[in-house]
């Protein structure tokens, strides 16, 4: 059987979770212009890992930090076969080693983590 919600609290819980989205979407364009307007002060070099197949941002992401910083300082990685968590991902084996390559140094334990 179903139970009939009273219409004037369901009204108002409906209106505040509306508010509350649009504050967090408010928020996350603050932080989104707030990061923009200071790309141009990194002065080292960043490396850049995004998943091709990310449900939750864009490869526009990329292109826009990358265009926001100064030329040559980024270097791209773009996965073919993970999603947005790629550390414990498909390719996590891929991400550690570019990092650790990127850092100047290279996984100790890469062969452990190579497939045959």
């Amino acid at each position: 059987m179903l139970r009939r919600l009273p219409i004037v609290p369901t009204i108002v819980v409906l209106i505040a979770v509306g508010i509350m989205i649009r504050l967090g979407f408010w928020q996350l364009d603050r932080l989104r212009a707030w990061v923009a307007a200071g790309l141009s002060r990194i002065t080292r070099p960043t490396l850049l890992i995004h998943a091709k197949d990310d449900e939750v941002t864009s490869p526009r992401s990329v292109q826009d930090v990358v265009y926001g910083m100064k030329a040559g300082l980024t270097t791209c990685l773009e996965l073919e076969n993970s999603y947005h968590m790629v550390c414990i991902d498909n390719d996590k084996e891929i991400v550690v080693n570019r990092i650790m390559y990127f850092l100047g140094g290279e996984n100790p334990h890469a062969q452990a983590l190579a497939k045959p």
